[in-house]
């Protein structure tokens, strides 16, 4: 019997730009109160994170060795017989909330953010060479679901750190620039930054999690079912 092996690979890749959306209030001049007094009594920075379920495809059109090749640090000695992918995206709207003191050329905001989880596609591919065998065809679609629940986790244990931890990116400081187009750039890098951190500690936590189902155990579970599965 070959050596066998059900894999899941998922990218992380959380973008920004493009569905960016800024909005600002600009404030009334009041000479009985202080700019720094109106600025203070601005609505609160707020972070919303969403999630959208997950859509699972399936891909049987492929044989083992096109699955081999997509499965990324596979040992040359392994053959692919399932495979589940992803791409793991987020998408942001920023809406500064904020005052402009038309006479001091200056302004304060507080932000304003949504973020959108989403993993588009999650493909499960069976290998073209066990669709004939409905035995090994539903042990190899058994374990890649194992992959998916994992997806379905990380993605809602994600959305509640991100809830959790953006909003002591500001810690509802009052941001102050010159104008609400240089406090718009203030909070986007000061989001870049945090995610650029966050994604890498992510997507290596998710990896763990998938090399977590991918055991000796489970490998040896998997080849040994239906009488051995076995590519011909």
């Amino acid at each position: 019997m070959r050596c066998l092996s059900v894999a899941c690979v998922a990218v992380a890749a959380f973008l920004l730009g493009g569905c960016d959306a800024v909005t600002s209030t600009v404030g009334k001049y009041n000479p009985l109160v202080s700019f720094e007094t109106r600025c203070l009594a601005l609505p609160p920075s707020r972070v919303e994170v969403r999630q959208e379920a997950i859509t699972v495809v399936r891909n049987d059109e492929f044989p083992y060795s096109t699955l081999t090749r997509l499965a990324e640090g596979n040992p040359a000695t392994h053959r692919t017989l399932g495979l589940t992918k992803t791409e793991f995206r987020q998408t942001m709207d920023i809406e500064i909330k904020g005052l402009k003191d038309s006479t001091g050329g200056r302004s304060c905001s507080r932000p304003q953010i949504h973020l959108e989880l989403t993993m588009v596609p999650v493909t499960v591919y069976i290998a073209r060479e066990v669709q004939d065998n409905a035995c090994a065809r539903e042990v190899v679609l058994e374990h890649e679901m194992k992959h998916v629940a994992v997806l379905e986790k990380h993605m809602a244990d994600s959305a509640r750190e991100l809830e959790e931890a953006l909003p002591r990116v500001f810690a509802q400081r009052v941001i102050l620039a010159r104008d609400p187009a240089t406090a718009e750039a203030e909070v986007k890098q000061a989001v870049q930054d945090f995610l650029s951190e966050f994604t890498a500690r992510n997507s290596r936590e998710l990896k763990q999690r998938q090399a977590a189902v991918d055991t000796a155990e489970e490998y040896e579970r998997v080849g040994a079912a239906c009488g051995s599965v076995q590519i011909n």
